[in-house]
């Protein structure tokens, strides 16, 4: 009713009485009647993306991330302190970001399992 009256569909009298009449309504046939001359309101289409996913989509998403992102922290982590573990005698070739092939397949994972996930929902 309130979408009827906002679209013009109601007068805001009308409108009125019936709200009025919904509220003293004391079982739920009693409804009916206030809405049948009213159009069915349109279905909400799911959006796309996050938002679209449904609940354990979203929870077996959100897990891969975490999981992720700790790999990712102890990776990041261990090259950090990889100089203090080596030891003083140890003879490198520098201080190369090793860890970037590792988060780029990690993030690689994150971002497959995101599209597959939003393809299924739609």
């Amino acid at each position: 009713m309130r979408a009827a009256a906002a679209d013009g569909r109601l007068t805001l009298a009308e409108a009125d009485e019936r709200q009025a009449s919904a509220y003293a309504a004391r079982f739920h046939h009693d409804l009916a009647p206030l809405t049948a001359d009213l159009p069915a309101p349109e279905p909400e289409v799911a959006a796309p993306g996050w938002r679209g996913l449904s609940p354990s989509a979203r929870r077996r998403l959100t897990v891969h991330v975490a999981v992720g992102a700790v790999v990712a922290v102890l990776l990041l982590l261990r090259w950090a302190v990889g100089p203090v573990l080596d030891g003083p005698g140890f003879v490198g070739d520098g201080p190369r970001l090793w860890p970037v092939w590792p988060l780029f397949w990690i993030t690689l994972s994150v971002v497959f399992h995101y599209r597959r996930a939003v393809r299924r929902a739609g």
